[in-house]
């Protein structure tokens, strides 16, 4: 019998966030919030990307990219999708291969039956059936490839939206490196983006079908 446990472990890391980890944006110090000495009276300002990388001041924030994809409301409604979808796939083969081999139960009684089932009767539809689970096998895996493929093209969805939105908070912050939560052992609450990340994805995103 075919399992599909392997399948749903993978199915079920679908909703996490791609791509949010360490991002740093290229901003100017006058946008930066710091404590560098700028000066005084500047006669003409210079684009960031001409900025020498050491005189770029070091801003962080911090962003937790699993709280964003697992509390969102796309993410929920991605999780739940999901969950539905994998235990309809499962539901409808395991349905089917039971069927299968109830029917390959009777042939085998058949064959012992008294008169027995001629042997060129039973190798036929011992075939038959050979191949009708082989057919069903195939479709499975060709039904569970195509869902994981909405399920990347869901995800992709919320991991850019989110991405955009993260972008333009630090922006918005003057924040020039983003830290992803796990990596940051110590940090002030005043650098945690997380919950204004969260709050502009749900109005952005609401939710996303699968």
């Amino acid at each position: 019998m075919i399992r599909i446990s392997h399948v749903a472990r993978r199915l079920s890391c679908i909703v996490a966030l791609g791509g949010l980890l360490t991002i740093g944006l290229m901003v100017t110090p006058s946008l930066a919030q710091t404590t560098q000495t700028q000066p005084a009276t500047p006669t003409q300002a210079t684009p960031a990307q001409q900025i020498p990388a050491n005189q770029i001041p070091i801003i962080i924030g911090i962003l937790d990219s699993g709280r964003v994809a697992n509390t969102s409301t796309a993410g929920k409604s991605l999780n739940d999708q999901v969950n539905a979808a994998v235990n309809k796939l499962e539901g409808d083969f395991r349905k089917k291969e039971q069927t299968l081999q109830q029917q390959m139960q009777q042939l085998m009684v058949a064959r012992s039956a008294n008169p027995p089932m001629a042997p060129t009767d039973f190798e036929a539809k011992r075939k038959a059936l050979y191949d009708q689970d082989q057919k069903l096998q195939a479709d499975y895996d060709k039904d569970k490839q195509a869902l994981g493929a909405r399920i990347d093209k869901a995800r992709s969805k919320i991991g850019e939206t989110a991405q955009k939105i993260m972008q333009d908070v630090a922006k918005a912050r003057g924040l020039t490196l983003v830290i992803e939560r796990t990596a940051a052992h110590a940090f002030v609450p005043q650098w945690d983006i997380t919950q204004d990340v969260l709050t502009r994805l749900n109005k952005a995103l609401p939710n996303v079908k699968l």
